[in-house]
């Protein structure tokens, strides 16, 4: 069977080697790394969307808000694009920006600017007095349906940073369905130790395949349901590239 869900379920990748897979898809194949980043987003973005539909058929007059806490990296990239479609399936969003403007990946950067020219305007924690920020993200959290976690990717390690480590926090409290994009924020990919805080995720919607990090039991307790989102490489390419 040459398809993309086959082959990931067999796959548990380093960061090392899943970095070698975005070079092969840009260097090798030739693909655009903003087509990547719109691909996993758009991936996840679907699936995101089909969780909304049913809790929607369950409650019908419900309106499911989606909050995304959105880091600097090429993590909180995939984060804009998830808004962007949710926004333009008609999903409520609320965005909240981790990191100043001017320190945002170019991907990240790129994504974050189409959204604002399309009138979405993000919420940015790193201007406001600490306090603010915890209120504000408090209220927003707990009346939040889904809790979207594009705070850091996979080659970050240790604890997360404040006030990072404040919004995992104020999320794990909440009675909201979360999910982590790649990996909980927090979680080593590697080791699968979680730091403290770690997000607690009910479904993790990983990029290409699954972290190797994943096989540690420590793990499994914040990674929830995971599901592996394709971003355009062919089944037949990522089995040459693995040698598999």
């Amino acid at each position: 069977m040459d398809n993309h869900e086959e082959t990931a379920s067999r796959l548990f990748l380093s960061v090392e080697q899943s970095r070698n897979v975005d070079r092969f898809a840009i260097e090798t194949l030739g693909m655009n790394s903003l087509v990547l980043m719109e691909n996993a987003g758009r991936g996840a973005a679907a699936v995101i969307y089909q969780h909304v539909c049913s809790a929607r058929s369950k409650e019908p007059h419900a309106d499911p808000q989606v909050t995304l806490l959105i880091g600097p990296g090429n993590n909180g990239g995939d984060g804009w694009v998830i808004a962007r479609h949710l926004e333009a399936w008609g999903i409520k969003t609320a965005c909240f920006l981790f990191g100043s403007e001017d320190r945002l990946s170019p991907d990240n950067q790129a994504n974050y600017q189409v959204l604002s020219r399309s009138g979405f305007a993000a919420t940015k924690i790193h201007a406001m007095p600490p306090i603010i920020a915890t209120d504000l993200l408090r209220h927003h959290l707990t009346n939040s349906s889904i809790i979207v976690d594009t705070l850091l990717g996979t080659g970050s390690s240790g604890s997360p940073r404040e006030p990072m480590g404040e919004a995992i926090r104020l999320a794990n409290q909440t009675n909201a369905f979360r999910v982590a994009i790649d990996l909980p924020s927090g979680l080593d990919a590697d080791s699968g130790i979680p730091a403290e805080p770690t997000f607690r995720a009910d479904c993790t919607l990983t990029m290409v395949t699954q972290k190797i990090g994943f096989k540690n039991p420590l793990a499994r307790e914040c990674l929830g349901e995971v599901k592996s989102i394709p971003i355009g490489i062919p089944a037949s390419q990522l089995r040459s590239l693995l040698d598999l």
